[in-house]
């Protein structure tokens, strides 16, 4: 037997035994494997801690539609001039080398006269309303798979108390049932201990 066939052979049968993990042929459960030429699934596991905020979670959704914005960073001042216009709105503003990112109402972004780089929206704002203490790994995974698994893009913003989702205004609807169902498998499962 040449390298060519024993390798072609050991491929098939890894093929045929995650066929047959995957459809539970084998009478046991794992978890997914991967069939060959697939990418692999990414799995989280949450600890009680995780678990147990996200049973205390509830979801704000901002009522405005928001724009994300890209500026020179020689906007800076500008752009949180702009910022500081947002008051009682959900807002952010991101330095860093390449660019001033900004979160905004679109009401608020449309009355400046600020050349953007680029610009993207309608979206929505969406916060986890819980405190998660910066010790804590992991929150926002559990909720980044699901929605990720739903096709659901997302652009995550994390302040120091709360973390926060923006999510195209079409997939709003989706987006808050998929994390309500998160929030009540954790309330669900501490609630069975």
């Amino acid at each position: 037997m040449n390298m060519n066939r024993r390798t072609t052979m050991g491929v098939a049968g890894i093929g045929f035994l995650a066929h047959c993990l995957n459809s539970g042929l084998t009478g046991f459960a794992f978890a997914q494997v991967a069939q060959p030429h697939e990418f692999p699934t990414a799995e989280i596991k949450m600890n009680e801690r995780t678990c147990s905020l996200w049973a205390r979670a509830s979801l704000r959704v901002w009522p405005e539609k928001y724009v994300l914005v890209s500026l020179p960073t020689s906007s800076l001042s500008e752009a949180a001039n702009i910022v500081g216009r947002s008051a009682g709105a959900f807002a952010a503003l991101i330095l860093e080398r390449d660019e001033v990112s900004l979160t905004l109402p679109e009401h608020v972004w449309s009355a400046h006269a600020v050349k953007a780089n680029a610009q993207d929206g309608p979206y929505r704002a969406v916060s986890f309303n819980v405190d998660v203490d910066l010790e804590v790994f992991g929150f926002i995974a559990p909720a980044v798979v699901r929605l990720a698994n739903a096709r659901i893009s997302i652009v995550p913003e994390a302040a120091f108390l709360k973390d926060h989702l923006l999510v195209h205004e079409k997939d709003l609807d989706q987006t808050v049932s998929i994390v309500g169902k998160l929030i009540k498998d954790c309330q669900d499962t501490l609630h069975r201990k």
